[in-house]
Formats: structure tokens, sequence, C-alpha cells
């Protein structure tokens, strides 16, 4: 009987969890469907269109859920504006999307580098930046993934294309210190500054 007993417990405490599990993922269902309604109803309102064969709300539901089945994907996005067609504007999106966010943490580098390399003069910071920059555009080259495009047309019978992209954010920050290593490198500044570099590096952006 205690047998029976204990049996039927674990029975209703299994099915409880099946009940919670569900309506959690019915739940989490709700969420992201109405995310995905907002944006596309964003989108639309912008005149953006889909550029893949499936429509927006599609493309976005799976971007959606590609960075929420791995949280360690970061996006970027760019843009190729003007363009008379949008057969090369995949490519232009991704060199644009890769520039900016390179643009971007260049200027975090500049930031650190006034604030933790004290000895460091204006001409070799502007030769680290200026390098880091170039090298990080270089090494995100075989790292971002397209998720999805998007377009709209504009004057003059022209369009304007926006990709939006994924990258491992452990990726991206060994990426980033790969190159603020190479850049100190180019600008002797290893060699000058020796252990401060070297901290420097390790750190990385995360302070």
């Amino acid at each position: 009987m205690k047998k029976i007993f204990v049996a039927a417990m674990l029975c209703a405490f299994a099915m409880t969890n099946v009940t919670v599990s569900a309506q959690s993922t019915a739940k989490q269902f709700k969420s992201d469907k109405k995310a995905v309604a907002a944006r596309v109803k964003e989108l639309r309102a912008q005149g953006w269109q889909s550029l893949n064969s499936d429509g927006l709300a599609i493309i976005i539901a799976e971007h959606n859920a590609k960075r929420r089945n791995n949280p360690n994907l970061y996006e970027i996005s760019g843009t190729a504006n003007q363009v008379k067609t949008t057969n090369l504007s995949k490519a232009k999106s991704r060199n644009n999307a890769i520039n900016e966010y390179a643009e971007y943490c260049s200027g975090m580098l500049r930031a650190r580098i006034t604030s933790d390399l004290h000895d460091v003069n204006e001409v070799q910071a502007d030769n680290m930046v200026s390098g880091y920059e170039r090298i990080l555009a270089q090494k995100l080259e075989g790292e971002i993934r397209p998720s999805y495009y998007i377009y709209k047309e504009v004057e003059n019978g022209k369009y304007d294309v926006r990709g939006f992209f994924l990258i491992d954010e452990d990726r991206l920050e060994k990426k980033q210190k790969e190159a603020i290593k190479e850049a100190a490198d180019e600008a002797k500044l290893a060699y000058d500054y020796g252990q401060d570099i070297s901290d420097f590096i390790k750190q990385g952006f995360n302070q």
C-alpha cells in the first residue's frame, strides 16, 4: 500500500512539472509572438520588406529564436544605401556592419587608452587606435554570420538594404583582444610599456 502511495505521489509530482513546463512554454510562445508582431508592424510602417523569400514575421521569428536558444549571440547590423539593385547589397551591408562595429570599438579603445595608459602620447594613441580598427575589421570578416536582410524602395527607384548579423560573444571578445595586441605591437607600445600593455590587453573592454 505504501509503495502504491509513493508511486501515486511521484506521478502527481511529474504531472505537475509537465503542466508548469507547458504553461511556461505557452507563455514564452505568446510573448515571442507579440514581440515579432510589434517588430513587423514597426518595420512595415517604415516601408521595410523582407529580402528573403520568407516574410518579415518568419525571418524575425527565426532570428529571435537563434538568440533565445543561444544567449551568447551578439547582434550587429549594417546598411547598403541607394543601391540600384539588391543583388550586391548583402555584401555591402555586411561590410558596413563590420566597419561600423570596428569604428565603435575603436572609440571605446581610445577612451580606455586615455583613462588607463597615461604615458602614451597622442601620436602613439592614434596609431594604436587606427591599427586596432583596421585589424579588428579584418578579424570580424570570418566571424559574423548573416541572419536576415530587409529592404525598402527610396527615391529614383533605388533601394536601401539593411542586414542583421550574429556573432558569438566569446569569439568576439577573443578577436578584440587579438586586435588590441597586434595594434599595440604595430605601434611598438608593447616594447615601450611592457607590463602596462600586457595588463591592458588582458582586460580587453571588461572593466
